[in-house]
């Protein structure tokens, strides 16, 4: 995730092994919305859209900070259950599923887990509204093995105007 996030990113992608994967960024790409939940004791979740050197193409980022310690984090990592779901923020608790969010890296670090997915995504799937402006936020989850359950977290909601050009 983006710098607004608690958790030191490149530290806990470099823990996991993928410091260049998160730290390389196309120089065409800007960001153009983000939403993050408020920080809690628990965890702290954004979705961030990016534009891309493709025409009507967007990265879709969702990001989420587990506080916990670093060795309970290590054995979720070992766990290896992660996903995370796009929806649109519909009127009326009718939201749709947009895409499933491929994992882009995960790691444990001294502030405790951290995970990102991220997707290229056409205008076509985003632009889910005729009014003009889109709503989209994400569901971030992950298995506890120590518990044998998941635990889901939601960001915060994106607005933008995914028009096709």
């Amino acid at each position: 995730m983006k710098s607004s996030r608690v958790l030191a990113v490149p530290a806990v992608a470099l823990a996991a092994g993928l410091g260049s994967a998160v730290i390389a960024t196309p120089a065409q790409a800007a960001q153009l919305a983000q939403a993050c939940t408020r920080p809690t004791v628990a965890y702290h979740a954004c979705l961030t859209v990016e534009s891309t050197s493709v025409f009507n193409e967007y990265k879709i980022t969702a990001g989420l900070d587990s506080f916990m310690s670093q060795q309970y984090a290590g054995e979720v990592v070992a766990g290896g259950a992660f996903t995370a779901n796009l929806y649109a923020d519909d009127p009326g608790g009718s939201d749709r599923l947009i895409a499933s969010i491929p994992l882009a890296w995960v790691g444990a670090g001294a502030e405790g887990l951290g995970q990102e997915h991220a997707i290229w995504m056409s205008c076509r799937y985003l632009n889910e509204d005729t009014d003009g402006k889109d709503e989209l936020y994400a569901h971030i989850s992950w298995f506890d093995p120590h518990n044998g359950q998941w635990t889901t977290r939601q960001t915060g909601i994106v607005s933008y105007e995914f028009a096709c050009r």
